[in-house]
């Protein structure tokens, strides 16, 4: 028996420990959110949801100057 297509699908949560929200699924953005690149590694990023991404508490962490993130972009839901 296959699990059903839900729980097959690749989630990527907002990485605010606190949060863990899921901002992609299969590629498919589910909610607003922010992609951080890291500095020195171009290929790595991360992403936070938007409630998490305007709170200073968790991003000054990551962005500031001890962080090793820098702020990408701002990806919106795609309307139908």
């Amino acid at each position: 028996m296959t699990a059903p297509q839900y729980q097959q699908a690749i989630n990527i949560r907002c990485a605010a420990k606190h949060c863990r929200n899921i901002v992609k699924s299969d590629g498919i953005t589910t909610i607003e959110h922010v992609v951080l690149k890291h500095k020195y590694s171009r290929s790595e990023t991360l992403c936070l949801c938007r409630r998490c991404a305007n709170r200073a508490d968790v991003t000054r962490p990551l962005t500031g100057p001890g962080g090793n993130w820098t702020v990408g972009e701002r990806v919106e839901v795609e309307k139908i």
